[in-house]
């Protein structure tokens, strides 16, 4: 897929005999397919969503020209995708998928490259592969500015975090 387009779930498996399947949704919340119209396959097929709900931590939702347990099967395994503007972010927040893999500095230090980032109580965290590993909160008072275009992040590291 193309950048335009951010992973949004995956199919884990079939939901009854019409049709509706199991996603594992990749984002801060499930009920996000709520403000969704569409969601993509590799191809840039689109498929209207026609209902959700959300049974524990997942979603079984059921697509439009997906009509039996057959037609769900072949989803099993595939990764849905969601059109990058479909979500307008406030300021000061961005797509896991921009920050992975950027480079994230103290003054002129390379402290290395974000290779996750998850959620932890208050505040995400950045993990941070260099020399060592950090976990980094990506609290305001610790993250200095975010340059997506360039991948360039500049953090301001927390009194004994290293040590």
């Amino acid at each position: 897929m193309n950048n335009d387009f951010l992973e949004i779930g995956k199919i884990v498996n079939t939901h009854a005999l019409r049709g509706a399947m199991k996603m594992v949704v990749w984002a801060d919340s499930t009920d996000v397919l709520d403000t969704l119209d569409c969601l993509y396959d590799e191809n840039g097929t689109c498929y209207e969503i026609k209902s959700v709900s959300y049974p524990k931590d997942n979603a079984i939702i059921k697509l439009s020209g997906i009509d039996s347990i057959e037609q769900a099967e072949m989803f099993k395994g595939k990764i849905l995708y969601v059109k990058r503007d479909a979500f307008n972010l406030p300021e000061g927040v961005y797509f896991v998928a921009d920050l992975i893999g950027s480079k994230v500095y103290e003054d002129d230090r390379l402290l290395g490259k974000i290779d996750d980032v998850f959620p932890a109580g208050g505040c995400d965290v950045y993990s941070i592969k260099g020399d060592s590993h950090i976990l980094f909160p990506a609290l305001k008072e610790n993250v200095v500015s975010v340059d997506i275009q360039n991948k360039v992040i500049k953090v301001r590291i927390p009194e004994g975090l290293l040590d």
